[in-house]
């Protein structure tokens, strides 16, 4: 569906955060649809983090950005294994000192977000989507709202929302899949 993806991928050049909720039975998500069709010269990274975890979270997303940012994790990760790290003081200064200097365009996605648990897990990544550079941007995949502060993200413009409504099928888009690809009528 292009309706969508017209009205996601523009704005994700310029939203550090995407978070579209979907309804059970929509696993579609048109957060994958915005990954496919990402600015040129983006890299995404889809990942399913764990979910209750603090430190294996937070493992699996710097692994996932130095999967797309080989620089990255150099100093966050280590300090993140080191016993008696605190995410937020230790670990993510570095994180995001090494988002800063890096230099490619970076949308980390982050599918099934609704089942993460662990409150400093939010509390960790609002900190991230926060401070983060501008050319790194998170993309949630959830079926309900995160605690993280979306309110203070639309009151910023730095928030896109795709909602279930956003994906439905207009007429016109019902005739033309029905009429035009399937000839039914």
């Amino acid at each position: 569906r292009r309706r969508p993806c017209r009205t996601a991928c523009p704005a994700l050049a310029s939203h550090p955060g995407a978070g579209p909720p979907a309804s059970p039975g929509h696993e579609a998500s048109p957060a994958r649809a915005g990954r496919a069709a990402a600015p040129a010269g983006t890299v995404s990274r889809l990942v399913e983090p764990p979910r209750r975890r603090l430190t294996a979270f937070w493992r699996y997303l710097i692994e996932a950005l130095r999967g797309a940012a080989p620089d990255v994790g150099a100093r966050s990760l280590p300090v993140l294994l080191a016993p008696g790290t605190d995410v937020m003081t230790d670990v993510l200064p570095h994180l995001l000192n090494e988002l800063t200097a890096g230099e490619r365009d970076l949308v980390l996605v982050l599918d099934d977000y609704h089942a993460v648990t662990n409150a400093q897990i939010h509390q960790g990544l609002a900190y991230l989507i926060d401070h983060a550079p501008t050319r790194v941007q998170v993309t949630l995949c959830t079926r309900a709202d995160p605690p993280l502060p979306l309110a203070r993200l639309r009151a910023r413009g730095e928030l896109l929302e795709l909602r279930v409504r956003d994906l439905r099928f207009g007429a016109d888009e019902v005739d033309a899949f029905l009429n035009g690809h399937l000839k039914l009528g």
